[in-house]
């Protein structure tokens, strides 16, 4: 196993009844050397994540390749469109963007990642099931629940295998 990247974990509670646990757990694991955070957001935050995944995973593993590869073209026009898709369903659902909005933050992790194989790939290449039905039929749902043509999400859900 190779260690890829370091990153910051978040920690909540979408009921906001635990604060002071998160933040004890974050506390451990940051004196454990994993930067880590209480947050009141975690909902956003979490959105945020299955929006980064939403891009990278399904386009590297239909390609098969890192994610690197998606900051070039002709990859790069297709992670566009995904995130102009993502920030119509985030809109729809009142979910605010990062601070460098929905395509400078996919940018950012796919600049932070890029000689990384995402997990969909991997378990592509090994000939598992993938993780597409975690994380892109949720976004699918919101589709439908706000009636938003999303064609470039649907097509990477169609094209990868489940």
């Amino acid at each position: 196993m190779i260690h890829a990247a370091a990153g910051h974990t978040w920690l909540g509670d979408l009921a906001g009844e635990h604060r002071a646990m998160a933040a004890a757990v974050a506390a451990t694991l940051t004196r454990a050397g994993l930067a880590a955070s209480a947050c009141d957001d975690i909902d956003e935050r979490l959105w945020h994540k299955l929006a980064v995944n939403a891009v990278i995973n399904p386009l590297t593993a239909r390609h098969r390749v890192c994610n690197g590869a998606l900051a070039t073209p002709p990859l790069s026009a297709e992670v566009e469109v995904l995130c102009a898709e993502i920030a119509q369903l985030m809109a729809a659902a009142k979910v605010s963007p990062p601070a460098a909005g929905w395509q400078g933050w996919v940018s950012a992790v796919i600049e932070a990642t890029a000689g990384n194989r995402s997990s969909m790939l991997q378990d592509v290449l090994a000939g598992r099931c993938t993780e597409r039905d975690a994380i892109l039929a949720p976004l699918l749902a919101l589709a439908d629940t706000h009636a938003l043509a999303v064609p470039g999400l649907r097509a990477c859900y169609r094209a990868t295998p489940g």
